[in-house]
């Protein structure tokens, strides 16, 4: 029987058993519950003679982190006043080990061990976090280009079919932007509510802070006006231990200005492709202070809905530092053909001045693939062949002209 919500539903009999009860001391002790040394002993005063009992947060509310990056540890302690703090990590560096809050950094992948121990003049106590460190080596150069001509998934390049099932992000040549494929969610057999990611290799917006281009284009048709596709670019600063939405697209955004609305199955033209600059967007400054960088696609279909949409295709990703070479490109009328090749090309550019010339050749990873060519050439206009024997093997390549100094590049796609 509960009288608490209405007082005066205790009789006055009631009230004074309760009144005996509370006063009773001898064998039951009950009149010590409410006396000043118990509320002293139990600290329900607020006096703090209590023990403190230690407990720790991170900031991000993350317990894994890109090896190399830091975590801000923070004391969540309760129970009594506390005197000292004392953080120790068992691979990694407190930046204040003895403040309330530290930043600790962790230099290799694997496991490290956060302790705090919260002391006071009664006593102490100490908790322990686990921290998954992952490694947050950067996995493209600097100028990286991916329009997904070779076959397969790109190297460190991941699908996460999130709900399993037959669809998720799959390479296609029905359509594509650069080249001849392009990866794409086939929408017509998708379930309402499907999430699917298609996730790119770490990268370090740190190296092009100042002049980033950071692009990728999409085509996108809506199955009907009441179809609710969704579709994120996310990123994560603690290697996939937690992600944030960097931008978010509808269904009606995506397919105004590219393939609109038809129930019939979507294979883009050419001028139904779509740029969107990441790097104009604000979010994305959140991430350009980061070494280690993850970035994911994400499409989700019809959200609460039928699903059964329409197909979304995505090529032409493009990270890189131009540095002023777009303007040095047009200068010298730089350009490469056959591309595609399934052999030989040539580099055609016009000199102004004498200059000396080199060419390397790298993949995707940025390794050199063919040996440094070293030119001192005349003014006017100049053509070097690459890949004469045709050693390199099918895939996308990277070619960088430096013109004294000055450094271009050209993605090469070898069929």
């Amino acid at each position: 029987m509960n009288y608490s919500d209405c007082p005066i539903n205790f009789t006055t009999d009631q009230t004074n058993r309760m009144r005996t009860a509370l006063a009773t001391g001898g064998g039951s002790g009950r009149n010590n519950l409410w006396s000043g040394t118990n509320l002293t002993a139990t600290d329900v005063n607020g006096s703090g003679i209590c023990a403190p009992i230690a407990d720790i947060i991170s900031n991000n509310l993350s317990y894994t982190v890109c090896s190399g990056s830091s975590l801000i540890m923070k004391s969540a302690s309760y129970n009594g006043t506390i005197a000292s703090y004392a953080w120790a990590v068992s691979s990694g560096t407190a930046a204040t080990p003895t403040a309330s809050q530290t930043s600790i950094v962790f230099p290799t992948p694997g496991t490290s061990i956060v302790t705090l121990t919260v002391t006071n003049g009664t006593g102490s106590s100490s908790v322990s976090k686990t921290i998954t460190v992952l490694d947050g080596s950067v996995q493209v150069p600097n100028n990286y280009f991916e329009s997904f001509e070779a076959p397969g998934l790109p190297a460190n390049w991941t699908v996460v079919n999130n709900n399993g099932g037959s669809v998720t992000w799959a390479q296609t040549n029905q359509a594509a932007i650069d080249g001849t494929s392009s990866y794409y969610i086939r929408g017509a057999t998708n379930f309402a509510n499907h999430i699917d990611y298609l996730v790119m290799p770490v990268i370090n917006p740190q190296l092009n802070v100042n002049n980033t281009v950071f692009t990728f284009k999409y085509a996108y048709a809506r199955a009907s006006a009441s179809n609710n596709d969704k579709f994120e670019v996310q990123g994560s600063i603690d290697c996939g231990g937690t992600w944030n939405t960097i931008i978010g697209l509808s269904a009606a955004t995506m397919a105004s200005g590219s393939g609109g609305v038809t129930s019939s199955p979507y294979t883009p033209a050419a001028s139904e492709w779509k740029l969107y600059d990441v790097y104009a967007h604000p979010n994305w400054f959140t991430y350009t202070g980061y070494p280690s960088v993850m970035v994911r696609f994400m499409f989700q279909e019809d959200v609460g809905g039928v699903g059964f949409g329409n197909n979304f295709f995505l090529d032409d990703i493009i990270f890189s530092d131009p540095n002023g070479v777009n303007e040095l490109t047009k200068s010298l009328s730089f350009r490469m053909a056959p591309n595609p090749t399934n052999g030989q090309t040539a580099l055609m550019f016009n000199l102004h001045d004498a200059s000396k010339v080199s060419v390397e050749v790298l993949d995707i990873m940025g390794r050199q693939v063919l040996p440094t060519e070293n030119y001192n050439l005349n003014p006017g206009e100049q053509s070097i062949d690459v890949n004469k024997n045709k050693t390199l093997s099918h895939g996308i390549y990277f070619v960088n002209v430096s013109v004294n100094g000055a450094v271009m590049s050209r993605k090469l796609i070898i069929d």
